[in-house]
């Protein structure tokens, strides 16, 4: 099944439907209910057209390789994303000269590549701020005087294993927010089949950003990752209006999505006693996000549990985790009921 030598990395479902849209998955990791209890993860569930059909784009490419594959929304490795990941850090570099908003916040397991490192010192050096959360190997060398001045990188070892990939790009004031399955490593760019997805919806932009703020933050269990090893703590980057004190970013995390489901918090605000102690900037971003069969591209998104919520959520932690039956266990799936033409 696929290419021999490349692969499948990309965590997706599609499910044709009878009536209606066709409905598409796209995780930061596995549909397994044991990642779900150890790992922080995020899935976007969605009914909009150009996705599902990229989704479904990706599944034919996969079993018929040999044709050529376009897809619109979708970065996919190993055909454009690469590229578009470059001409989006390109893009806030000219934003930088031109005087326009420009920052790159980025979430990943591991930073590599050697292409990438490049281009994000010459973001650097331009100065646009680069923020990272980096919980693996990273090849970069943030706060060095001409090379990375405007670069900071934090990597964050706690209870739960950091997995999400999450990527946040000013551009000049209008911010684009994708998530997915890449590393900036050369194997997830060149030599796997990945996949990252462009977020439309306002309130999961601001959940998902949500998540990068807070790591910045995390002053508890946060590392400065420098290249020297020495794993200093990490100072953080939150904005607070009270006394500095540890700040947990899964704790506190935790508890916004608790007091979201009790209604008892607007989405994004963090209460004092959250994170052990820390108070943030609420952070406002609307009324929960509903999913729309007839009107894409609303979103929605669902827990690594299969338990449907109004956010992009990370896997909830301390809870059962039981498997959505709707779901199909495994890195990609795709479903279509019986009977169906295709």
């Amino acid at each position: 099944f696929g290419v021999e030598g490349l692969k499948v990395h990309s965590k997706i479902l599609h499910i044709g439907m009878k009536t209606g849209p066709d409905i598409a998955c796209i995780s930061t990791g596995n549909f397994h209910e044991g990642n779900a209890r150890t790992y922080t993860d995020c899935i976007l569930m969605t009914a909009a057209e150009r996705i599902t059909k990229d989704v479904s784009a990706v599944f034919d490419f996969i079993e018929r390789p040999y044709r050529q594959a376009r897809f619109r929304e979708l970065l996919v490795s190993p055909n454009r994303m690469r590229n578009k990941f470059e001409q989006l850090i390109q893009n806030e570099i000219l934003n930088k000269k031109a005087g326009k908003p420009a920052y790159i916040k980025v979430k990943v397991n591991h930073i590599t590549d050697l292409k990438m490192v490049s281009k994000l010192y010459e973001a650097a050096q331009c100065g646009v701020e680069v923020d990272l959360l980096v919980r693996g190997n990273c090849s970069l060398m943030p706060e060095k005087a001409g090379l990375s001045d405007h670069m900071k990188v934090c990597g964050i070892i706690d209870r739960y294993l950091e997995h999400a990939r999450i990527f946040i790009f000013a551009n000049g004031g209008n911010e684009l927010v994708y998530m997915g399955s890449a590393d900036w490593m050369t194997r997830n760019l060149d030599n796997r089949i990945e996949v990252v997805t462009p977020v439309y919806d306002a309130r999961i932009k601001e959940e998902l950003k949500l998540i990068v703020d807070y790591g910045l933050a995390d002053t508890s269990q946060g590392r400065l990752v420098d290249g020297s090893g020495e794993n200093l703590p990490w100072k953080g980057l939150l904005e607070t209006d009270l006394e500095p004190r540890l700040f947990c970013s899964q704790e506190a995390l935790y508890a916004h999505y608790a007091a979201e489901m009790a209604g008892s918090e607007a989405p994004g605000a963090l209460s004092e006693d959250a994170g052990t102690g820390t108070a943030s900037k609420s952070r406002q971003s609307g009324s929960s996000a509903l999913v729309s069969m007839e009107k894409a591209p609303k979103q929605r998104t669902r827990t690594r549990t299969g338990k449907s919520t109004d956010k992009a959520v990370q896997a909830q932690p301390e809870k059962e985790a039981k498997p959505d039956k709707g779901l199909v266990s495994g890195k990609v799936a795709r479903s279509r009921p019986r009977n169906t033409k295709s």
